[in-house]
């Protein structure tokens, strides 16, 4: 009944501040799972190799690369570290321990960018790499392609989702229903980009640019043998792109984007 009391009274604030500390809790528990699973145990090979009994074609594929370990510890230390140092402002500590960026807010942001990149470049290589040794084999299978990825990224997915979404109406936190839509199917990276993200799953922009990917990349590899030729099309394509948009629209959201 005390504790029951305590609860009743306690500030709407206070209650925020529990379930944003909370829900930050367990993001870190997820993102160290998924780090210690990149640095120490699963590679898209041994993924496969577990899946052998679904895809009886994946035991033969044993491609592991222990170099890049070093480059993931580097990208998950930096996004871990960024967004510590961020979050010590929602508890009237100095997030500034990096100083501060041309625009004012802190230059911490930097590391996560990096870290993210890093992330992004290693996933493109290695899902490139997969593809082509495959097609070398046999043709890709598209199917089994997405089968793999769903049961690598869905469930945490929608683990962590679900769980914010409880912890948001338990503290009455109002959600956005059409953002919400877009969070459920891998479009997270678009809420984000207009500055309206949803509370707890602003991260998640990150995994719709990689599931975005995912729709395309597949394809590409069963058509081309070598995509490096489309690859410097789209390099070009990109940076005329923002370059045209600077010109006619100087510092425009479609520049952004």
């Amino acid at each position: 009944q005390v504790h029951a009391k305590v609860a009743k009274g306690m500030p709407a604030k206070c209650a925020k501040e529990f379930a944003f500390s909370a829900t930050s809790a367990l993001f870190f528990a997820v993102f160290a799972w998924n780090a210690f699973e990149y640095l120490f145990r699963a590679t898209d090979a041994e993924e496969l190799q577990f899946l052998s009994v679904l895809l009886p074609h994946a035991s033969s594929i044993t491609s592991y690369f222990a170099g890049l370990n070093g480059l993931r510890a580097l990208a998950a230390l930096a996004v871990v570290v960024s967004h510590t140092t961020l979050a010590l402002g929602e508890f009237n500590l100095d997030p500034y321990l990096f100083g501060a960026s041309q625009d004012g807010k802190p230059a911490g942001i930097s590391l996560a960018g990096f870290g993210v990149s890093i992330f992004f470049a290693l996933s493109g290589f290695l899902i490139t790499y997969l593809l082509q040794e495959e097609r070398q084999r046999q043709p890709i299978s598209i199917p089994k392609f997405y089968w793999r990825r769903i049961l690598r990224i869905w469930p945490l997915y929608y683990a962590y989702l679900l769980v914010a979404l409880l912890v948001m109406a338990v503290n009455d936190m109002p959600v956005d229903s059409q953002a919400l839509v877009l969070y459920i199917f891998y479009a997270a990276n678009v809420p984000f980009i207009l500055g309206a993200p949803i509370d707890f799953l602003a991260h998640y922009w990150s995994l719709g640019v990689e599931e975005q990917f995912y729709l395309v990349w597949p394809w590409v590899n069963r058509r081309w043998q070598k995509p490096a030729t489309i690859i410097l099309v789209l390099i070009v394509l990109l940076i005329g792109c923002k370059l045209l948009l600077h010109v006619l629209i100087p510092g425009s959201l479609w520049e952004q984007i």
